[in-house]
């Protein structure tokens, strides 16, 4: 009998996966399996009101950070990822259009769906609809039947994004109208030039966006330039009047491109624009969440990234690192929840500021 015990406890210290804290506010959850970010996120939110952990006052109490293991990373409910936004008003470059069943047609599996990842798989559609993972092309006279529908999901890629439920998709339209478009990844600028004897909207890289000069199409309202007799110009060609799209960004009004507005332009070619890549930090709640290190520098800015806590030197530090790393996870759940009550039972081990304390650690 005592053989027995000795080996259930043995298997309880070995197997034992999840640390359950709590607090005045929360109830935390610590899960040793590793998952990419997004398999973790569905992992906290299988119990009701549940989500990945966000910092309030402080990242983590010490308490917590004593039932980590030094030699793992965690993940926790930020992401950091990119909108294509007009400059002129920080519109989104893709206008949500409602809510519709999803199609018969096999859809693109897409982990990090959102509206562009989206859009990158099916190239010239205007339209396209998003469900969870799965990514449709639509014809770009798609109609959709309703405004929006209830318990349309956050996209997996995107928090600002809508991606559908398990009953229909989230329809996006990209509000260039006949403008052609290349969607292209690791580009954060854009500019009209002209692709296999076609003028269309295309996407530059980083590096040309602070370095290389163009022409730039500018606002008439815009007084640091030259008089433009129509609503809106193109520079001058000459090299004095060609700028960086950072240059161009900074001293001008650069336009909105679409087939309404800027007629008088479209017959000239390879020009700035006001479009660019947009990163946002967001906790999963909407807060803002800046002020984290990125742990990979070298990967360019329009890669989804997501925030984990990682130890360095006996010091845990949330850093910024892709979301298809396998990692453990930190959950947590509200303790003031009402349809979620508090069911812990006291544990000897307390916090010496009384504030935290550790409950119990459970089998997974």
């Amino acid at each position: 009998m005592w053989t027995a015990r000795l080996l259930v406890c043995c298997l309880h210290c070995v197997y034992a996966t999840s640390v359950n804290i709590s607090t005045e506010t929360k109830h935390i959850f610590i899960n040793e399996q590793e998952n990419n970010w997004w398999d973790a996120r569905e992992n906290c939110k299988m119990a009701p009101k549940r989500d990945l952990y966000i910092s309030d006052t402080e990242f983590l109490p010490p308490v917590v950070e004593n039932s980590l293991h030094s030699n793992k990373s965690y993940w926790v409910g930020a992401m950091r990822y990119s909108t294509w936004i007009w400059t002129e008003d920080g519109t989104p470059l893709y206008n949500y259009d409602g809510y519709s069943a999803s199609p018969t047609t096999s859809p693109n599996n897409v982990s990090s769906n959102s509206v562009y990842e989206c859009q990158l798989h099916c190239k010239t559609n205007r339209t396209v609809g998003l469900s969870g993972t799965s990514c449709y092309c639509l014809d770009n006279s798609y109609e959709v039947p309703n405004i929006s529908a209830a318990g349309e999901m956050q996209c997996p890629g995107n928090l600002d994004e809508k991606c559908g439920n398990h009953a229909g998709m989230s329809v996006y339209t990209r509000g260039t109208g006949n403008i052609g478009f290349i969607p292209t990844r690791n580009r954060i600028c854009a500019y009209y030039g002209r692709k296999k004897g076609r003028s269309t909207i295309q996407l530059d890289f980083s590096n040309n966006c602070i370095v290389k000069n163009r022409r730039f199409a500018y606002y008439a309202n815009n007084t640091s330039q030259i008089h433009c007799p129509r609503s809106m110009c193109v520079s001058l060609s000459d090299t004095n009047h060609k700028q960086s799209w950072m240059q161009a960004d900074h001293t001008s009004d650069l336009i909105k491109l679409n087939t309404s507005t800027a007629s008088d332009i479209l017959n000239e070619t390879n020009f700035w624009i006001g479009l660019v890549s947009n990163i946002s930090r967001k906790w999963v709640d909407g807060q803002e969440a800046n002020g984290y290190d990125e742990y990979f520098p070298f990967i360019v800015s329009p890669i989804t990234t997501c925030l984990a806590l990682m130890n360095a030197h006996d010091t845990w530090r949330p850093h910024w690192v892709p979301c298809g790393f396998p990692l453990a996870s930190i959950c947590e759940v509200s303790r003031t929840d009402p349809s979620h009550p508090t069911t812990d039972v006291p544990s000897a081990v307390d916090s010496q500021k009384g504030k935290w304390s550790l409950q119990r650690i459970t089998l997974s």
